[in-house]
């Protein structure tokens, strides 16, 4: 029996799978089975896993549900005693399993370990990794999580123990890009979680689908507030600034959002939300210079900015 279950769920990721799964047969680790969940593929994709030919992979192709329906089923084929996650087109480096499963065993009281992740965009590595992004918190980390600017566990970097999923459940099949996210909220609500500081992965994202993420992502990140707010009543009374702090930040994300695809009145309209729920400056700077410059000069401000901060 495997001790590490490698759970990769895909859909037409023929572009893409291949360096994936070379990535985890390179690893230095190597009692690990790699399951690969097709969500209904039609470009290939079972033909590119195929061709591998290494017993270890165990490949599975099925009607198209969507991912977290796709998540569960690579976890319930799973055999290992840790579940670790890595999606179709990210890669992870060498030392990634060993390093993990060597932490997990000297942290038996553990649910969840992650590690920093380099990042990059349409094949261009950033100059700052996940981390130097989002500062991580260990222990129990609930709070932290769920208030935070943003999720500062990357995907590609999660190992968890597969028992946590007969505890708290699975994926939840109504979240299309935070299900992972709202799982992890779940988890941390009981258990500890911790992390390795230095890249075990390296992250990677397309300029195809960034933008429709981002949109869904925001409204699913509402939702998962809109739920813990009912089941944490005095949590949340508690912590109500800092839960109007949170919803102030995703609508400005919106905003943001909305004059990147030059949609000026959304744009305006969801930095006045979110100054209505917290009066921050930077907020009403970006709304003044949307206001005045417009769409496109907003954006060009924007690119420059995220060129000097991050690389990108």
């Amino acid at each position: 029996m495997p001790r590490v279950s490698v759970n990769i769920p895909c859909f037409n990721s023929a572009k893409f799978i291949k360096e994936t799964i070379e990535s985890v047969l390179a690893q230095t680790y190597t009692d690990f089975e790699l399951i690969v969940m097709d969500d209904g593929s039609t470009d290939g994709t079972g033909g590119v896993v195929s061709s591998f030919g290494d017993p270890r992979i165990r490949y599975f192709y099925k009607d198209n549900e969507g991912l977290s329906e796709t998540r569960n089923r690579a976890i319930l084929e799973s055999k290992g005693e840790y579940i670790a996650f890595l999606d179709h087109d990210d890669i992870w480096l060498p030392e990634k399993l060993k390093e993990q499963v060597e932490f997990f065993d000297s942290r038996k009281d553990h649910a969840l370990i992650f590690s920093d992740s380099y990042v990059s965009v349409s094949g261009v590595r950033q100059k700052i990794t996940y981390f130097e992004r989002c500062r991580p918190k260990r222990g129990f980390i609930f709070e932290d999580l769920l208030l935070s600017d943003s999720n500062f566990i990357p995907l590609p970097t999660v190992m968890m123990r597969r028992d946590i999923f007969e505890k708290i459940g699975y994926f939840k099949k109504e979240f299309r890009i935070g299900e992972e996210y709202e799982l992890f909220l779940r988890a941390a609500d009981a258990y500890k979680f911790d992390y390795i500081e230095k890249p075990l992965a390296e992250y990677r994202m397309h300029d195809n689908n960034t933008s429709l993420r981002k949109d869904i992502f925001i409204k699913e990140a509402f939702e998962i507030l809109s739920i813990w707010k009912k089941a944490k009543p005095e949590f949340y009374e508690k912590k109500s600034l800092e839960f109007r702090k949170k919803e102030a930040r995703l609508l400005a994300e919106a905003a943001n959002f909305y004059a990147l695809n030059l949609e000026k009145a959304e744009a305006i309209k969801n930095f006045s939300l979110s100054l209505k729920r917290y009066d921050d400056g930077m907020v009403r700077f970006k709304k003044n210079l949307l206001s005045l410059a417009g769409c496109r000069v907003y954006g060009a401000i924007k690119r420059i900015s995220d060129r000097i901060l991050y690389g990108s």
